[in-house]
């Protein structure tokens, strides 16, 4: 007797402890959890919960409550999980339905439904977030993208899984979590790292069960040769993506590629420090308080190694502050000048080239074009749905004014931002091009889209709502005169296309952009050192001043001049 009691005793503890330690683990999951609601959630004037955080927490709500279900239920175990799975689907679907909480943004959107397609423009411009394809996947995956395939074929057959031992429970999972990691990876590049978790957990168990069926000592008579041979097989495929393609495969993928800063943000296979020199003549020669406007690629480069504030970054969640980059570089000088002159403060939408049918969403291409009196109507009735006066502003304020829109417009209305200036002291352009044989009697140069600023015009234009066609000749790989002679990218840019030549025959040249020719470009410095006009011209990368033929890159930064006078 007493030695069951004992017994009783010992298990009554031994139940304790892991129901003790399953709560404290489940208490350290749920911590993180209710502090991702904070980090994903609004802002000070939006309070709502943040779907991204109610959406794990519900999730670590869902596994405890299974946990509990598995504990105290024998025989309905499967029937209470389908039925907590379906009450917890409805629930999420009500929730959000009644807009109680904020959606994510296009991205997190995105990622649960491949199929959605981006009406925003900035999201487009990041290369991470293009469409994945069949290409990009085989070149990350190949061959294991045919084993994944055989191994989510196996899983599906009941006799194999079984003559292997396989519980179905843990076939299950390896299913649902591969096809789960690639339907989510087919929404963009950046999520290609969900399909390799996939990829890897099939295809593994796709070779491994290849291999232990040939081998395994119940199969009928195999020989020994035969066994080699496939083992060999499949070795051999293994190895394939380490050799093929010659030129670019997973061996050389990233052999040799230096560090983005050294070649400038380009495709160029090179290294330079031109931009590290760049940024240290930024620290040694500007004041400490200087702002530097530069596409926002190079936001980190300026901000950690000159120490100078940049006015985008890549942390940016401001879109129309890189909307409002992208038109004044698309601007003509004078009103980019301006506009970078001006303050975050005052109204200057009527130098830059494009302001956003909705100031809600700048980023977006919507019909109509910016109107700032009904955007203040508009802003008005909102402000006059979602306060309550009596309870937030003083009455004595209120009645010195004749209406209320009177009050709203002198002490509340603020000037959208998307149409104020930028306040910078200097400006700079990024460029990736190539300088040809030294023969020539005078330095020629070919901009062939590389990657740096040049190729990033293309989306200053869309982000910017312009038609692109105005701005690049056919072929999208030189550029028209309004480009040349109406916008400050190109004012920026110290060269000039003199004509183009048909590169299978450098006898044939035309003054005038013909399909197939090449542009070829000398140096003209629109904005000199100690000019008068808006820009000065104040830092020229090394490379661009070295005699050598091949690939130059880096940064041009000009200072702005604040003493120009646009009537002169």
């Amino acid at each position: 007797m007493n030695a069951v009691s004992n017994y009783n005793f010992a298990g009554f503890w031994i139940r304790f402890a892991a129901a003790f330690i399953d709560g404290i683990v489940m208490f350290a999951l749920f911590i993180p959890v209710v502090l991702t609601v904070f980090s994903f959630g609004g802002t000070a004037e939006n309070t709502d919960l943040a779907l991204n955080g109610l959406f794990l927490i519900g999730c670590t709500v869902f596994l405890v409550i299974c946990v509990i279900i598995k504990k105290i239920s024998n025989k309905s175990q499967l029937r209470n999980g389908l039925a907590l799975l379906g009450g917890t689907i409805i629930a999420g679907i009500v929730i959000v339905s009644s807009n109680v909480i904020a959606l994510p943004t296009f991205r997190h959107l995105n990622a649960a439904n491949p199929f959605l397609i981006t009406t925003d423009i900035l999201t487009d411009s990041v290369s991470e977030h293009a469409t994945t394809t069949a290409d990009i996947s085989f070149f990350f995956f190949s061959i294991l993208m045919i084993f994944g395939g055989i191994g989510a074929w196996i899983l599906f057959q009941k006799k194999v899984i079984r003559s292997l031992k396989i519980k179905d429970e843990m076939a299950a999972f390896a299913l649902i979590i591969g096809f789960l990691g690639i339907y989510f990876s087919s929404a963009f590049v950046r999520l290609e790292v969900l399909g390799a978790i996939s990829v890897i957990i099939l295809s593994s168990i796709g070779v491994a069960i290849l291999i232990s069926k040939i081998l395994k000592e119940e199969h009928k008579p195999t020989s020994f040769v035969t066994k080699i041979s496939f083992l060999a097989i499949i070795v051999a495929l293994l190895m394939v993506p380490m050799v093929y393609p010659e030129k670019l495969n997973w061996s050389n993928n990233n052999m040799g590629i230096p560090n983005s800063l050294l070649h400038s943000g380009s495709s160029f296979d090179i290294s330079t420090n031109d931009w590290p020199d760049a940024m240290q003549w930024l620290k040694e020669n500007t004041p400490k308080d200087a702002t530097i406007a530069a596409w926002w690629d190079y936001g980190y480069w300026i901000s950690t190694l000159s120490e100078r504030k940049s006015l985008a970054d890549n942390a940016t969640v401001l879109d129309w502050q890189i909307r409002k980059l992208a038109s004044m570089y698309m601007s003509t000088p004078d009103d980019a000048w301006k506009i970078l002159m001006s303050d975050t403060e005052t109204n200057v939408g009527s130098h830059y080239v494009t302001l956003p049918s909705d100031a809600r969403h700048p980023t977006r291409h919507l019909d109509g074009v910016f109107n700032e009196e009904q955007h203040r109507f508009q802003e008005f009735d909102w402000w006059k749905e979602n306060y309550q006066l009596e309870t937030t502003y003083d009455p004595d304020i209120i009645a010195k004014y004749s209406t209320l829109y009177d009050y709203w417009i002198s002490e509340v209305y603020v000037i959208p931002p998307v149409i104020t200036g930028l306040d910078a002291d200097y400006v700079m352009v990024n460029l990736a091009l190539r300088k040809l044989s030294e023969a020539n009697q005078l330095d020629l140069y070919t901009i062939r889209q590389d990657g740096a600023d040049e190729t990033k015009a293309y989306w200053f234009m869309k982000i910017a709502d312009l038609r692109v066609m105005d701005y690049y000749n056919p072929e999208l790989k030189s550029y028209t005169d309004k480009f040349w002679n109406e916008t400050l990218l190109g004012s920026l840019i110290p060269f000039t296309p003199v004509l183009y030549v048909d590169p299978d025959n450098p006898e044939r040249q035309s003054e005038t952009f013909k399909p197939g020719y090449v542009a070829i470009y000398v140096k003209n410095v629109k904005f000199p050192p100690g000019g008068q006009g808006p820009f000065e011209l104040v830092y020229i990368p090394p490379s661009f001043e070295r005699d050598a033929t091949g690939p130059l890159t880096g940064p041009i930064i000009y200072k702005i001049n604040k003493e120009y006078n646009t009537n002169q």
